[in-house]
């Protein structure tokens, strides 16, 4: 498989796994309690949390539902795909690369504002 598929999908699940917990955190849901509501496992809910499994769509409204129903955030939980891998590659960027990517897409932002 090519690598950068690999990398995508790595990606991917690492912005599901802390877009779920930090959701589930925010909501004051333990893992036990999310996982009932959503009518799932703990132990898949864990999966997921940990990057280790990535929920299909009907698992995804169903753990949108309780999170959505426990004061939770589900429309910041879906990246497109672009997105997530660009997020998983900055997460590996050093202080001082991320520092100078946020620098140079304000200077590109602001370029294009003009």
């Amino acid at each position: 498989m090519d690598a950068k598929i690999v990398a995508t999908r790595a990606a991917e699940k690492t912005v599901t796994a802390e877009a779920f917990r930090a959701a589930r955190i925010r909501s004051g849901l333990n893992q036990r309690e999310f996982a009932r509501l959503a009518g799932v496992t703990p132990q898949y809910l864990s999966a997921i949390e940990r990057g280790h499994d990535t929920p299909s769509e009907r698992v995804w409204a169903r753990l949108e539902e309780a999170l959505a129903a426990n004061g939770g955030a589900p429309d910041n939980l879906r990246h497109p795909p672009e997105e997530a891998a660009l997020l998983g590659l900055y997460r590996q960027l050093s202080p001082g690369g991320q520092e100078a990517l946020k620098t140079t897409a304000a200077a590109l932002v602001a370029a294009e504002k003009k």
